[in-house]
């Protein structure tokens, strides 16, 4: 329990500093995404993380990460996780792309494309909205995308964070 509740309060100070700077500069580092994400996986134990393919993008390391806490957070307390697919692929010269789909309980279809707006609550279990809004906003300025749709197996969440290749 310790664990989870240093890991959400590390997660809302990360958005909190964000979004008090929106426009604080970000670095374009080296980053391996499997690296990465197998990092951020240490902070959900109960979690089953699984990584496939590797590849290094042109992001901010730290935006990087705090992007990556937030859907594995989400996929853990709003939809109910037990295990985590991520699938990093090479969709067009110079871009990667890091798909994290998770088990949960996953969201209507109807609810997608008000995700990652502030103050979005798509569910009774969910939060302020502002995590996602953080999250998108991070990936714009690291010149990438993030879109949402729902799992292929009918449950869980999509999350597809595209990124400048390094």
């Amino acid at each position: 329990r310790l664990l989870h509740d240093t890991v959400r309060l590390q997660i809302q100070l990360e958005n909190s500093l964000f979004v008090a700077q929106p426009d604080g500069r970000l670095l374009g580092e080296r980053v391996d995404l499997a690296a990465a994400v197998q990092r951020m996986a240490h902070d959900w134990p109960e979690l089953r993380v699984s990584v496939e393919g590797t590849a290094t993008a042109t992001a901010d390391a730290r935006a990087f990460e705090a992007v990556g806490r937030n859907v594995f957070q989400n996929a853990v307390i709003h939809g109910g996780a037990t295990a985590v697919t991520a699938t990093i692929e090479r969709p067009a010269t110079g871009r990667v792309r890091l798909v994290i789909e998770d088990n949960g309980a996953g969201l209507p279809e109807s609810a997608l494309p008000t995700l990652g707006q502030p103050f979005s609550r798509p569910g009774a279990t969910s939060g302020t909205g502002v995590g996602l809004f953080v999250c998108r906003r991070l990936v714009q300025r690291m010149n990438g995308t993030m879109t949402f749709a729902c799992s292929a197996s009918g449950r869980g969440l999509r999350v597809s964070i595209e990124l400048p290749e390094a």
